[in-house]
């Protein structure tokens, strides 16, 4: 659904780190202002939104913040992110490369 729309939202969806979810709230983090930009543009956001709340089955709003990659998170923290970045991107229908 967003692959066929936008396969550059994709992209940057694998390039973001989910950092936590609060209520109905997904939060994510990227490294680039113009990554946020881009994932909160109005058109962009409500996408996103009923595209997560087609897949969890409730309304859904997203938070995107910009956070600079730090490569000194520990394996098992990165692995953990990693893998939920893998199963929300394979919930789209992507993959991670």
């Amino acid at each position: 659904m967003i692959e066929a729309d936008s396969p550059t939202m994709v992209f940057i969806l694998k390039m973001a780190t989910l950092k936590e979810i609060v209520g109905n709230t997904i939060a994510m983090s990227v490294e680039y202002t113009f990554h946020r930009d881009k994932l909160m543009n109005p058109e962009t956001k409500r996408k996103l939104e009923i595209a997560f709340g087609q897949l969890l089955g409730s309304a859904i709003a997203i938070d995107v913040e910009v956070e600079k990659s730090t490569q000194g998170g520990s394996d098992s923290e990165q692995n953990a992110a990693n893998n939920e970045l893998t199963d929300l991107t394979a919930a789209f229908g992507g993959q991670v490369v």
